[in-house]
């Protein structure tokens, strides 16, 4: 961190990181993420002295806008006299031989469920420390995002996503195509089917009626015949 004189907040330590890659914002539009901050901080009286303290996360547009700002209060981990007196103990080899180190971890959350809504994408961000006493080895700022089954197969395999969307996509057209030669020959034969039955039941008439007509005169001559006999 360095100090800057341009964060209306006196000469408090800060630093400007950017939040883009290829001139695109990493943060998505109406996504929510989870911004935490964590400092590394000794563990020494003078920091377990100081009491509360405040960090301040601005998120800043291509022209070095406002577009969010998140101010979160935090403390040292506080460890009593006879708690420390009992770990150093415990732990003094690794003391001794530097494979452990005295310092604590605070881990501030800023916010949560964050949703970028301005027009604006979010290009870049500014963390301040608003304490001049604060003693801390290590700072960090972390993005957290939740991303849903579908978004999740997308950015950890993304070959493997393209390939099986892909090979869904082309399966379903052919399905689709499959079926509609299947509907269009169905129907078809069908049409022509209804069009024989209407051609026969229009050309049956005929010869009932012939035969019909054929069975009256049969029936009249033979009853002239009865009639001339008797």
């Amino acid at each position: 961190m360095a100090k800057n004189l341009g964060n209306n907040r006196c000469t408090y330590p800060s630093m400007e990181f950017p939040l883009s890659f290829n001139n695109s914002s990493m943060l998505s539009f109406g996504q929510p993420y989870t911004i935490t901050a964590q400092f590394t901080l000794p563990d020494s009286p003078k920091n377990a002295m100081l009491g509360m303290n405040i960090v301040s996360l601005s998120l800043l547009d291509d022209d070095h806008k406002l577009i969010e700002e998140f101010r979160k209060p935090f403390s040292v981990p506080y460890h009593s006299d006879l708690v420390r007196i009992v770990n150093r103990l415990l732990l003094m080899p690794f003391y001794a031989f530097q494979f452990l180190e005295e310092h604590g971890l605070a881990i501030v959350q800023l916010a949560s469920g964050y949703k970028n809504q301005d027009v604006r994408p979010v290009m870049f961000g500014r963390i301040v420390l608003e304490s001049h006493e604060l003693v801390w080895t290590d700072a960090s700022v972390k993005f957290f995002v939740r991303l849903s089954a579908f978004r999740s197969w997308l950015y950890f395999w993304p070959i493997s996503s393209f390939l099986i969307v892909t090979l869904s996509l082309f399966t379903f057209v052919h399905l689709l195509c499959f079926l509609s030669i299947i509907c269009a020959l169905v129907g078809g034969f069908q049409v022509n089917g209804v069009k024989l039955f209407v051609e026969g039941t229009r050309s049956s008439p005929h010869p009932v009626s012939a035969s019909s007509h054929k069975g009256a005169a049969s029936t009249s001559s033979a009853s002239e015949k009865l009639s001339h006999v008797d």
